[in-house]
């Protein structure tokens, strides 16, 4: 796995900058976080993602072996998670479907390092039916961490956030529930995704 440039990275670290320039890349800290009591990222995590979130495997081309489990946020999230990626995108948008496979590689290429045990990624669909949802799922692949999909709950999550337009990526602080930054689409992209 190679990043391609216009990357930024942390001294010392391969990692891409997925984060404000504010944040102690030694420590892991955003401010006097530490200092302040720990909070679960659960809590804002169930009220602005929901209850489950949708682990996807299965399928080889046909929409219908397309395999989705509903799981509890706590047994599908770590709680060492320190940042979650929030990747908004929908198949009916054709920047949304080249950039797919490329956030697909870089947080691939992100797990794999050790470094990154405490990042997980959630993908939230823009997709207008629940057919399309899942023909984008298809098209995604396996091992993908999704909301489940219902008009309603995009839209409150996209407007939650504040995304007006897609391919979008977002920062979270788990703990927080705050958006660390709205530009990860271009923190990690090529110029050809800007």
């Amino acid at each position: 796995f190679e990043f391609h440039e216009p990357l930024q990275t942390f001294s010392n670290s391969p990692l891409p900058r997925l984060m404000p320039d504010e944040i102690n890349a030694e420590s892991d800290t955003f401010g006097n976080l530490e200092e302040e009591p720990k909070v679960t990222g659960f809590t804002w995590v169930r009220k602005v993602l929901g209850e489950n979130l949708s682990y996807v495997q299965g399928g080889d081309g046909d929409i219908g072996e397309l395999f989705l489990t509903n799981l509890p946020v706590e047994t599908v999230l770590d709680s060492s998670v320190k940042f979650l990626l929030l990747y908004f995108s929908g198949r009916w948008c054709p920047l949304c479907i080249e950039f797919d496979k490329f956030i697909r590689d870089v947080y691939s290429g992100l797990k794999a390092l050790p470094e990154s045990s405490d990042l997980d990624l959630v993908w939230v669909s823009c997709d207008a039916s629940e057919h399309a949802f899942r023909a984008h799922l298809e098209a995604l692949g396996n091992n993908i961490l999704t909301v489940p999909w219902t008009r309603m709950h995009m839209d409150s999550i996209s407007g939650h956030f504040g995304v007006e337009g897609v391919p979008y990526l977002l920062v979270v602080d788990f703990t927080t529930g705050k958006a660390l930054t709205t530009h990860g689409r271009e923190d990690v992209s090529p110029s050809r995704f800007r």
